[in-house]
């Protein structure tokens, strides 16, 4: 286990080593060798400022040093860059200290905040590290990539929540969110359990959480799903629906290790208006009622007085590979397709 504190003048002589480290020059913006004097003057000058933050990442038993994480804040937004010590390359730890850093960031700093890195196109290593975290490549210049990772942070101690799969373009549920006083982060990358969070929120995500990275978070998880559990569990429940002429709606449920077979929270059926005559419509309307079933919702999950049922009845499941190739695709006329479909028989997918 990895812990993480403000650095001092006791880390001196490790970051100038690690600094100084062959391969991490060459990673480096400067790749010149830095000497003692002018490494002094920087860390006295960095630890006094008030828009740098160093961080230094160490083992929770024996105290060793592992790295070094660097924040510099300016107009609403924060670089970041990481060293890690030399033998400590290839563990990876990388992505726990990035992590364990950018919470240890987000209490000392009360402002939207988008952090943003700056990696050299051949540090591969770092750009997996950064990714994984939930950063996202934006641009690329001069063999440089930039990346970055969307930070709200509330002025006051609302609840910190983790969105799973929901994009920072789709911004109506963090609105939400932050509106009251929530610190949220979001990935679409595949996590591992980290504590410290008041709960987490699947979207679209497409991973699959294993138990015990479930229980390692030790809060709860709710996953959005836009059917009308128990029916339609897993893939494509806006074809199901239709096609098994099962009802149609919006659920938020807990997560537990089955697909969508967690307890259910809230839900809504949902009736579509003649004007929905295609799948991608009727999915948006799904996407809007699913959306307005959690802003709803929201007071209970920022009070804690939300309550969850087990879902009634078999239900029915299906996988992404069921759905069949001779499916005309989602913007094909309802009325049309499954009738269509009916008749000729599903290709390589569920009869």
């Amino acid at each position: 286990m990895l812990v993480v504190r403000k650095a001092n003048d006791e880390d001196s002589r490790d970051i100038f080593d690690w600094r100084n480290d062959e391969l991490t020059r060459q990673m480096s913006h400067n790749t010149d060798f830095v000497d003692w004097d002018s490494h002094s003057n920087w860390l006295y000058s960095s630890l006094i400022n008030e828009k740098r933050l160093l961080i230094m990442c160490e083992k929770e038993d024996n105290f060793e040093k592992i790295a070094i994480v660097r924040f510099d804040v300016e107009e609403g937004r924060a670089l970041v860059s990481i060293n890690l010590k030399p033998n400590q390359r290839g563990k990876g730890l990388a992505k726990l200290c990035l992590t364990k850093s950018i919470e240890y960031f987000t209490k000392h700093f009360s402002d939207t905040m988008k952090i943003v890195a700056e990696i050299k196109e051949d540090n591969i290593a770092s750009q997996k590290t950064f990714l994984s975290t939930g950063f996202e490549k934006y641009n690329r210049e001069n063999n440089v990539g930039f990346y970055e990772k969307l930070i709200v942070i509330s002025k006051n101690n609302g609840k910190k929540i983790l969105f799973l799969g929901y994009g920072q373009s789709q911004k109506k549920l963090i609105d939400a969110l932050v509106a009251n006083n929530c610190i949220v982060e979001y990935t679409e990358e595949e996590i591992e359990a980290i504590k410290g969070y008041d709960c987490l929120v699947s979207y679209g995500y497409r991973h699959i959480l294993k138990q015990n990275v479930i229980d390692g978070f030790d809060c709860p998880i709710f996953n959005l799903h836009i059917s009308y559990l128990p029916y339609n569990r897993g893939a494509h429940p806006n074809f199901w629906s239709f096609y098994d002429n099962t009802p149609s709606g919006v659920t938020i449920h807990l997560i537990d290790s089955g697909v969508d077979t967690g307890q259910i929270v809230k839900q809504k059926y949902v009736n579509f208006q003649e004007s929905n005559d295609t799948f991608s419509k009727t999915y948006s309307t799904l996407t809007e009622n699913m959306e307005n079933l959690f802003i709803e919702f929201l007071p209970s999950l920022l009070t804690d007085t939300w309550t969850a049922k087990k879902q009634r009845g078999i239900g029915t499941h299906h996988y992404v590979r069921d759905l069949p190739t001779n499916f005309s695709g989602w913007s094909s006329v309802i009325t049309e397709e499954i009738p269509r479909l009916k008749n000729e028989g599903l290709a390589n997918g569920s009869q």
